[in-house]
């Protein structure tokens, strides 16, 4: 088998002056699994926010001063809001814990323009989405855009750790606990 990987852009870019800052609010923090919550920012002076690009993330400045990246999953048509997923890490720098533990609907924080160092490619003709876990997070903007006709695979070691059960739902599909993988829409779940 080869393997072949095509970098349209430099894998990592060097940002030449500092992105633009935005005033959101926290619209909702909704749970979606065990540890991850998904928060829905909304402008607080417009009706749209800065366009983004299926990949892209943002920087939040947190409360307790900690700036942390998250990458957007909502559908990159969408410029009402900016969503983003964050797995409670007890044993990380904090940027989660304040996430999850400080941050309420209805309160204002400052979040930087989307910007892309992950983006989807434009000339392939077929992509292959491999997820683990929160990893899913950057592509779920990819999979909306490509509308799941590509092939996906989504793994977490429980259920209870899928971030984004719906993505089945994308298909058409139920899920069956017992399944390892669903042949029907290329979900793959399990255990280690």
């Amino acid at each position: 088998m080869n393997a072949v990987a095509v970098h349209e852009a430099p894998l990592v870019r060097q940002d030449s002056i500092a992105p633009l800052k935005l005033q959101v609010r926290v619209q909702s923090v909704s749970h979606l699994a065990d540890d991850i919550n998904a928060f829905e920012f909304v402008s607080v002076d417009s009706d749209t926010l800065p366009a983004f690009t299926p990949g892209s993330h943002i920087d939040v400045h947190l409360p307790n001063g900690a700036i942390r990246q998250y990458s957007l999953c909502n559908p990159s048509t969408e410029r009402h809001r900016y969503v983003i997923a964050v797995l409670r890490d007890p044993l990380g720098r904090g940027g989660s814990v304040a996430m999850h533990d400080v941050l309420r609907a209805g309160q204002v924080v400052t979040v930087s323009a989307p910007r892309n160092h992950f983006a989807l490619s434009n000339s392939a003709t077929r992509h292959i989405f491999i997820a683990g876990g929160i990893g899913i997070t950057p592509l779920m903007s990819m999979i909306a855009e490509v509308a799941l006709t590509q092939d996906f695979c989504y793994r977490a070691a429980a259920v209870a750790s899928c971030s984004f059960l719906p993505v089945r739902m994308l298909a058409g599909t139920t899920y069956d606990e017992a399944a390892q993988h669903d042949n029907t829409t290329g979900i793959d779940r399990g255990g280690r």
